[in-house]
């Protein structure tokens, strides 16, 4: 009966070892009740939207996306994710620097209204970071619109990038109510896993020991018995 519980524990240490990751969600406003979806701020090659956000443990990306729509069905866009050494920072390029953006997604969000998101696969470590929606880049091509009257999270921040003609193209702060959106799963950190295994290891070795002593006091009981029959 105690192996039986052993060998439960194990299995049950086991099945917490393949699910130690657990989900992450992040958006930086949460959506409002009746969205706007007319003057809203552009998105297009003379205009990206950005939002920042900080990681406090490593996160596998899976989805990124914002709420917006595009004029047309067949409109593409990027999702962009770049690295910042402060949480205030904005991108170094002109729009990005060599290297500088981490991965990206295409995201097709239609011409009504929706959580866009698109499926990336991308390993953070803590830091800070931050989501880029544009398009004229990466293959995408398109216009759209962002509303950008959703209630912001606290310590939501943003920045876009314009290119206008005309103007110099340049990064900024600014900009509030939009909703990007990020789905993941936060990966263990080596001394979880490790623990975990020690103890698998530890629970084997006393199952172990224990069928060990049970054969030799098997063993010693009929030895006995023989000689008692001699």
């Amino acid at each position: 009966m105690k192996i039986l519980v052993i060998v439960l524990a194990v299995v049950r240490l086991a099945s917490l070892t393949a699910f130690a990751d657990f989900s992450f969600t992040w958006e930086s406003a949460t959506a409002a009740m009746n969205p706007q979806t007319e003057g809203v701020p552009v998105v297009a090659t003379i205009q990206f939207i950005g939002a920042r956000f900080s990681l406090e443990d490593p996160v596998h990306l899976e989805q990124i996306g914002a709420s917006f729509y595009a004029i047309n069905e067949s409109d593409t866009f990027f999702a962009a994710i770049v690295a910042f050494d402060l949480g205030f920072d904005l991108p170094r390029g002109l729009p990005f620097e060599d290297g500088e953006v981490l991965g990206s997604t295409i995201l097709q969000p239609g011409t009504n209204l929706t959580e866009a998101l698109a499926s990336i696969s991308l390993t953070l470590d803590p830091g800070n970071y931050g989501i880029v929606i544009g398009t004229g880049l990466y293959g995408a091509s398109g216009v759209g619109g962002m509303p950008n009257n959703n209630s912001d999270h606290l310590h939501s921040s943003y920045f876009r990038w314009s290119d206008i003609p005309m103007q110099t193209p340049e990064w900024s702060y600014g900009g509030d109510g939009y909703r990007f959106l990020i789905n993941g799963q936060v990966v263990p950190e080596p001394s979880t896993a490790l623990l975990v295994t020690t103890g698998l290891i530890a629970l084997m070795l006393k199952m172990k020991n224990r069928t060990t002593n049970a054969s030799t006091v098997l063993g010693t009981r009929c030895a006995v018995s023989k000689s008692g029959e001699a």
